[in-house]
């Protein structure tokens, strides 16, 4: 998947504790010397001395320099830091319709996905520093306190420029705030990356997954595999589809079979291994509010088989082992055939 799967893969002992390199790379490199220069687009070679002009192929044509996409495209390639990427965008985009926007969009989500491993371990070399440990409070990180602190103050605040947002759920760690991108930037962008913009809002704003168990509602669940159908489906040639699609997979997946905790009455709910009322009811209820979509073909079919099953999603389990036993197996076939049933519903 894109982004959304990539970034947060920072574990807890490294995110706090690991120290990567010195504090004079951090004082030297990481505060003072992070964005200092700004970047412009590099100008076509002057011509040599005897009035020959440089090299055609090493210069822009006239339409690459007036193209607002094409200049931040090259200009990008010089930068590794968020704000001075944003600083670029923010230069550019205000020229360019929406096609070129869209083509800067995609270019500034491609910088995140290649920049921000190294943004997140200069944060944590910087949190490794003896001097920040007095901001980690109970295991968290104060960022507030932090950015008071004039030596990482800079540095802190240019990760927020850059439209980054800090994540705790798991670990500390920078990851793009689509929310913010989606507030400054939807205007200028097409209806189709607008939607995906709000879709990764959401996602970014509370993830579905923490872990290994649910985060988030599943009414909210419910909600999220709606918009996601709604953009794959109101937008066919959609620049981000797939990325889309793997995403609708990651939710349904977990909407139907997600029940690690508070889905089966087992040992807390009198060992029945049925699914509990509140969860049945939640599908019963997208089906009702969505009847036309195809979350609700899916959620209706396999309601079709929980009631074949009177609701028992897994069979006892054998005395000393596990509370739960097998899984039903038209329960189980229902399960493995959902990547199958969803490809087919989306034409993939």
């Amino acid at each position: 998947m894109n982004i959304v799967n990539e970034q947060s893969k920072w574990s807890k002992k490294t995110a706090r504790i690991a120290i990567i390199i010195g504090a004079s790379f951090v004082a030297l490199s990481l505060i003072t010397g992070c964005g200092n220069d700004k970047l412009t687009v590099k100008q076509p070679p002057a011509a040599n001395e005897t009035g020959t002009a440089a090299n055609p192929a090493e210069q822009p044509t006239g339409s690459e320099e007036q193209n607002p996409a094409k200049q931040f495209e090259l200009a990008i390639t010089e930068v590794k830091e968020a704000h001075e990427a944003i600083e670029l965008f923010d230069k550019h985009i205000s020229k360019a319709d929406k096609k070129a926007a869209d083509s800067m969009f995609l270019r500034l989500e491609q910088f995140y996905t290649e920049q921000l491993p190294s943004i997140n371990a200069n944060l944590t070399t910087i949190m490794s520093q003896a001097d920040m440990q007095k901001y980690i409070e109970h295991g968290i990180f104060n960022i507030e306190k932090a950015k008071q602190d004039s030596a990482y103050k800079e540095w802190l605040l240019n990760q927020e420029k850059g439209k980054l947002i800090w994540d705790w759920a798991d670990d500390v760690f920078l990851k793009v705030d689509y929310a913010a991108l989606h507030k400054d930037y939807a205007n200028y962008i097409s209806a189709d990356l607008s939607s995906y913009l709000a879709i990764q809002a959401n996602e970014s704003a509370e993830k579905l997954m923490s872990d290994g168990a649910l985060k988030i509602t599943r009414d909210e669940l419910a909600k999220r595999l709606i918009d996601v159908e709604q953009y794959v489906t109101g937008y066919p040639n959609a620049q981000k589809k797939a990325a889309m699609l793997d995403l609708y997979s990651q939710y349904i997946h977990e909407y139907i079979h997600g029940y690690r905790y508070n889905a089966i009455a087992d040992e807390t709910h009198n060992d029945t291994m049925k699914l509990l009322p509140e969860v049945k009811a939640n599908y019963e209820k997208l089906v009702q509010q969505h009847p036309t979509s195809k979350t609700a073909q899916i959620v209706s079919d396999y309601l079709v088989v929980i009631n074949e099953n009177k609701d028992v999603i897994y069979n006892q389990g054998e005395p000393g082992g596990s509370i739960r036993g097998d899984i039903k197996p038209t329960i189980k076939k229902f399960w493995d055939q959902l990547d199958v049933q969803v490809n087919q519903l989306f034409g993939q």
